[in-house]
C-alpha cells in the first residue's frame, strides 16, 4: 500500500483580517508592525530579509534608527515564545538583518493533504470537459436570509450615511469569517476599512493590513475585479503614499467611471497633465452628474496653463458663482497671472462663505493694504485664529502653503513635512502644485519630494 504522506497542522495558523495568531492553546494579537514583519518574514521563508527591506516595509518614507527593528523583532519573539541564542522561528543573521527559520504559519483556511493536489489537478482536467455546468454547480451557496440582510444593511449605510462606517464594519466582519467563499463581502469590508482610513490615517492605522489582506485575497481569486483594484490603488496611493506600486492597479480598475477619475489624479500627481485631461474626459463621458469642469480648470493650472484655466472657469461663472470650489480655483488663476486685486476679491468671498467674521475680514484687508497677497499670508500664517479652509486645506498643509507665499520658505518645508506625517492627501500633488514653485529650487523641499517618490528631479 503506497503511503501517504499527510501536512502536519501548522503550530500557528495567521487571521490576516484581526491579525491574530492562533494555536491550540492559546491566541496572539499583534500590533502593526509585528504584522507587517511576520508577514513580511513569511514571505520570504528561509531567505535573509535586510534591515533595508524592514525599513521600507514597516516604515515607508521615514528615518528611524535600528533600534525599531530591534524592538519589533524582540516584541515578535517574545509572542512566539522563541528564543535569540537557540531561535526556533527568527534568526538574526548578522550584519544583514532576520530570516524566518521556524515551520510554515498556517492560513486562516484549512490545508489540503499533499495527495489532494493529483485530485485537484483533475478537478482542473473536469473543468474542461464540464464547461458551464461545472461553473453552475460549483457556485457559491447563497446567502442566508440573515446573511443576506445584514449584507444588504451594510452596503446601504456605506453608500448613505458616513457616520455609520464602524456599524457597516460590524456587519460585515462575522459575513467575511464565516462565508470567505463570498467575494463581495470582503470588497465592501475593504472598502468600509478604507473610508475609515481616509477619516483618520493615524488612528485607524491597523485597518491598512486589514483592507490589503482582503483585497489581496479577492484579487488572488479575480485578478481582474474592477472595484477590488481600484480600492487597492487608493489604498497604496492614499495610505501608502507609494505612487509607483498605485498604477498598475489603477489601469486594472479601467474603464470604469471611478477607475477613470481616480487614475487622472494619479497622473496628475506624476505630472502627467496629458493623460490626466484624457481621463478627465473619458470620466465625464461615462458620469455626467460626477463631473466637474472645476476640475479641468484645476489641471490646466497644475500644468501652469494659466490662461487655458482662466477660460474654462469665466464659461462657468452663471452657473458656479455660488460654489465655494469655484471662486478657490479662480483665486488661484488670478494669483498666478498676477491679477492680485481680483485674486483677494475672490479670497474674501470664500473666508465670508468659510464663516470669518466681518472683524477678522478687515484684518485680512488691512493686511492686504499694507503689504499685497504676502501680507494676507502672513497674516493668516501667524495670526489668524479661525484657521478653516478657505482653499488651502487644513493645517499643516494650509500653513505650508501661506509660508511659501509669505516668503518663509524653511517654515513651508517644516510644516509640509508635517502634513506627509499627518498623511495629508494633499501631499501627494505637492510636487506639482503651482503654489510650490517658488521652492524648486530649494535643496530641503527637493529632498522631501524625493524621500516621497514624488518627484524624478
Amino acid at each position: 500500500m503506497a503511503t501517504v504522506n499527510i501536512i502536519p497542522k501548522p503550530d500557528w495558523v495567521l487571521n490576516h483580517q484581526h491579525q491574530q495568531l492562533h494555536s491550540s492553546q492559546r491566541v496572539i494579537s499583534l500590533d502593526d508592525k509585528q504584522y507587517a514583519l511576520l508577514t513580511l518574514l513569511m514571505t520570504h521563508a528561509s531567505q535573509d530579509v535586510t534591515k533595508e527591506q524592514i525599513f521600507n516595509a514597516l516604515w515607508p518614507g521615514r528615518v528611524v534608527s535600528e533600534d525599531a527593528i530591534y524592538v519589533t523583532v524582540n516584541g515578535l519573539r517574545k509572542l512566539l515564545g522563541d528564543s535569540v541564542k537557540q531561535p526556533r522561528y527568527i534568526k538574526t543573521v548578522s550584519g544583514v538583518g532576520y530570516r524566518w527559520v521556524g515551520p510554515q504559519i498556517g492560513e486562516d483556511k484549512p490545508l489540503l493533504p499533499r495527495y489532494l493536489i493529483l485530485s485537484a489537478a483533475l478537478c482542473l482536467l473536469g473543468v474542461v470537459l464540464l464547461g458551464s455546468q461545472f461553473s453552475a454547480s460549483s457556485a457559491p451557496k447563497p446567502m442566508s436570509p440573515e446573511q443576506a440582510e445584514n449584507f444588504k444593511k451594510a452596503r446601504y449605510l456605506l453608500n448613505n450615511d458616513p457616520t455609520a462606517i464602524a456599524q457597516s464594519i460590524a456587519l460585515l466582519q462575522p459575513l467575511t469569517l464565516t462565508r470567505s467563499d463570498l467575494t463581495e463581502p470582503q470588497v465592501w469590508l475593504a472598502d468600509a476599512y478604507l473610508r475609515q482610513l481616509l477619516a483618520d490615517p493615524q488612528r485607524n492605522a491597523r485597518n491598512r493590513n486589514r483592507a490589503h489582506a482582503l483585497l489581496t485575497s479577492v484579487l488572488a481569486k479575480i485578478p481582474e475585479h474592477v472595484q477590488a483594484n481600484l480600492l487597492m490603488a487608493q489604498l497604496i496611493m492614499l495610505i501608502d503614499f507609494d505612487l509607483h506600486s498605485a498604477g498598475q492597479y489603477f489601469k486594472a480598475a479601467l474603464p470604469s467611471a471611478q477607475g477613470h477619475h481616480w487614475y487622472g489624479q494619479y497622473l496628475l500627481a506624476r505630472g502627467d497633465f496629458q493623460g490626466a485631461l484624457e481621463h478627465i474626459e473619458q470620466y465625464r463621458l461615462l458620469e455626467p452628474n460626477g463631473y466637474s469642469s472645476e476640475s479641468v480648470a484645476w489641471v490646466y493650472t497644475m500644468s501652469q496653463r494659466h490662461e487655458a484655466a482662466l477660460n474654462a472657469l469665466l464659461k462657468l461663472q452663471p452657473y458656479s458663482d455660488s460654489n465655494r470650489f469655484y471662486h478657490t480655483c479662480l483665486r488661484t488663476v488670478y494669483e498666478q497671472l498676477g491679477e492680485y486685486d481680483k485674486a483677494f476679491a475672490e479670497m474674501i468671498w470664500v473666508m465670508r462663505d468659510a464663516g470669518y467674521s466681518p472683524q477678522l475680514i478687515a484684518q485680512a484687508e488691512s493686511a492686504f493694504n499694507r503689504a499685497g497677497l504676502p501680507g494676507v499670508y502672513r497674516w493668516l500664517l501667524h495670526e489668524d485664529p479661525l484657521r478653516a479652509e478657505i482653499g488651502h486645506y487644513t493645517p499643516p498643509m494650509s500653513l505650508a502653503r501661506y509660508a511659501v507665499m509669505a516668503g518663509e520658505r524653511e517654515l513651508a518645508v517644516t510644516y509640509l513635512n508635517q502634513a506627509f506625517e499627518a498623511r495629508q492627501q494633499a501631499m501627494l500633488w505637492a510636487a506639482v502644485d503651482p503654489v510650490f514653485t517658488p521652492l524648486h529650487d530649494y535643496s530641503p523641499y527637493q529632498s522631501l519630494m524625493r524621500q516621497l517618490h514624488l518627484s524624478d528631479k
